[in-house]
């Protein structure tokens, strides 16, 4: 019989969005690249028509895992993974999970365009388009973020998302080699007193 999830604490955003700011890019050998540094971040609530992925898939596991999860925090804590109200922390069993919204970073492309892209949350924002709802959401708006340290992979369109059963041989259209340089640092929003990981269903 699986443990009844406890809330730990509901933190307020700001305090994680201050975080964000002073984290530099992961992955980036002795460079100290503080991206976040200067860019606007806040909540927004979103569909999938304001933004692009950057997966070609989506696995099917893992939308009926965010389906069932919704349910049990709804049922036991009484949260939405759609309508967080701050940085939750939760335990489930013996472990302590971080749970924030999708993280949403617009920025410009290459070739100079602004794009939202959705850097995480991809199961969750199928799911909202399934039953209709709108996902509170982390908005970070990187106008001048360095264009050589853009994000890791390109977006595409939702079109060429798949829902599949397994891994598929090719994930992402990756920037650069090696393929996860410069990562975001996205696990910063999170208190590292409280927290001892980043829940998968948070980042699916």
């Amino acid at each position: 019989m699986r443990d009844q999830l406890k809330l730990i604490n509901i933190e307020d955003f700001d305090l994680g969005f201050n975080r964000l700011k002073n984290a530099k890019l992961e992955l980036s050998g002795d460079l100290d690249l503080f991206e976040y540094q200067n860019a606007e971040i806040g909540l927004a609530d979103l569909t999938m028509q304001d933004l692009l992925p950057c997966s070609y898939y989506a696995l099917k596991s893992r939308l009926e895992f965010q389906r069932e999860y919704r349910e049990r925090l709804l049922r036991e804590l009484g949260l939405d993974l759609f309508r967080l109200p701050g940085i939750a922390y939760i335990k489930d069993g013996e472990k302590v999970f971080g749970l924030v919204p999708p993280f949403v970073e617009s920025y410009p492309e290459e070739s100079g365009e602004i794009v939202s892209v959705l850097q995480d949350g991809v199961h969750r924002f199928l799911l909202s388009a399934e039953l209709g709802i709108k996902i509170k959401c982390i908005l970070i708006k990187n106008v001048n973020c360095d264009r050589r340290y853009l994000p890791y992979a390109h977006p595409n369109s939702w079109e060429e998302l798949k829902l599949i059963d397994e891994l598929p041989s090719i994930k992402k259209r990756y920037r650069r080699e090696p393929k996860y340089s410069f990562m975001r640092p996205l696990s910063s929003i999170f208190d590292s007193n409280l927290i001892g990981s980043w829940a998968d269903y948070g980042r699916k």
